[in-house]
């Protein structure tokens, strides 16, 4: 994980980032589900993978494109990457499909060592609005 608050956050729980992962298997320290990370008897605050997002306001008028995806399509691609794939395409739907099948590693085997190995090896999401003069488009798929 790269923000240093998440990682001292973890620790101060008795957690270890092993490969950037917790208790080197999961990637990320917010997420919904992952169970396994989560003591339904401890409060929110206190899991280890917390559901709470991170929220940032800012102008309308500065935001042409959004973009939200799991875990794995991170691991293969920038977030300013994918924007900018996302703001040049014709088509959004078809933009959205592309990063989110290039981010999958359903080509490989999957098995303990490529499930853990593998970025994107579980499942991906990805989802995209682009604003402009009249509205907005939005598109969204899993893989």
């Amino acid at each position: 994980h790269e923000d240093a608050a998440e990682c001292d956050r973890v620790a101060s729980l008795g957690a270890s980032l092993e490969g950037g992962r917790i208790n080197g298997k999961l990637a990320v320290t917010r997420a919904f589900g992952d169970f396994e990370f989560k003591d339904a008897a401890k409060p929110v605050r206190e899991h280890l993978v917390l559901c709470v997002p991170t929220v940032v306001t800012v102008p309308r008028d500065d935001i042409h494109v959004i973009v939200a995806g799991c875990d794995g399509v991170w691991e293969l691609n920038t977030i300013e990457d994918a924007t900018a794939s996302v703001a040049a395409a014709e088509d959004l739907d078809v933009a959205v499909s592309a990063i989110a099948h290039a981010s999958c590693a359903t080509n490989r085997p999957l098995n303990q060592m490529t499930m853990a190995l593998s970025p994107g090896s579980d499942n991906i999401t990805f989802a995209a609005i682009r604003f402009d003069d009249t509205g907005c488009t939005a598109a969204g798929t899993s893989a």
